[in-house]
């Protein structure tokens, strides 16, 4: 983990998204019976954000780490849906889309936002102790 002064909170933040993530794609919802542009895109949006956040706080040789954390709940939660609900089902498509935003992200973090926590930080005037 990059050497932050809010590091308890940065990734407190991180685990209570993912926990939002577990939670909203278990929540009982409506059935939908076609393709979705609009849930392809919350998909690839919240598996984005997931993946920035733990970019953020993390040294850069974990990013592939991250990454593969962010994939893997992107499934588990698919067949969550699959197994666990009544109004919802795995979906092939869901997954490519989780895994769109997953590389999306990893592909900002390497060109420029990753690290972003320490930057916030820095503008902030904090600095991490020693």
């Amino acid at each position: 983990m990059l050497r932050l002064a809010w590091r308890g909170w940065w990734l407190a933040a991180g685990v209570v998204i993912a926990a939002a993530i577990v939670f909203l794609s278990l929540l009982p919802g409506p059935v939908i019976e076609s393709y979705s542009a609009w849930d392809k895109g919350e998909h690839v949006l919240a598996y984005l954000v997931l993946t920035l956040w733990f970019t953020g706080i993390l040294e850069r040789r974990w990013y592939p780490l991250a990454a593969i954390g962010a994939a893997f709940l992107g499934l588990l939660m698919e067949l969550a849906q699959g197994t666990l609900t009544a109004t919802r089902h795995a979906d092939l498509v869901d997954i490519v889309a989780n895994l769109t935003g997953v590389a999306l992200a990893l592909v900002a973090s390497y060109v420029a936002l990753g690290g972003w926590a320490a930057r916030v930080e820095l503008l902030l005037g904090v600095r991490p102790r020693r």
